[in-house]
C-alpha cells in the first residue's frame, strides 16, 4: 500500500492533467467556431509526424455509411449517415 501523500500527489497530477485537457478543448472549440473548423485545419501532416500519424491518415476524407440502431423491441431502424474526418496539425 502506497503512503496517503503518494496517492494524492498521483491524484493532484492526474487532476491538473484533465484540466488542462479540458481547457485546451475548450480554447480549440472557441477556435473552431469563431474561425470555423477550416482554422484548424491541415492540408498535410507536419513531415516529423508523418509516420506517427499514418494510422489515422487513411480515415481522412468523406464516408458514406449506414447506421444501424438495435431496439430493445425487435426492430433494427437503418440511417444513413456521413462522417467527415480531416487533420488538426496546427496544434500539434
Amino acid at each position: 500500500m502506497r503512503p496517503a501523500s503518494v496517492q494524492l500527489r498521483r491524484g493532484a497530477r492526474a487532476a491538473r492533467v484533465w484540466l488542462a485537457f479540458l481547457l485546451v478543448s475548450f480554447v480549440l472549440s472557441e477556435i473552431a467556431m469563431a474561425a470555423g473548423p477550416e482554422a484548424l485545419a491541415a492540408d498535410a501532416p507536419r513531415p516529423e509526424l508523418a509516420d506517427k500519424l499514418r494510422l489515422f491518415g487513411q480515415f481522412v476524407g468523406d464516408w458514406d455509411m449506414k447506421v444501424t440502431n438495435p431496439r430493445p423491441h425487435g426492430t433494427s431502424p437503418v440511417a444513413p449517415s456521413e462522417w467527415h474526418f480531416g487533420r488538426v496539425d496546427r496544434f500539434a
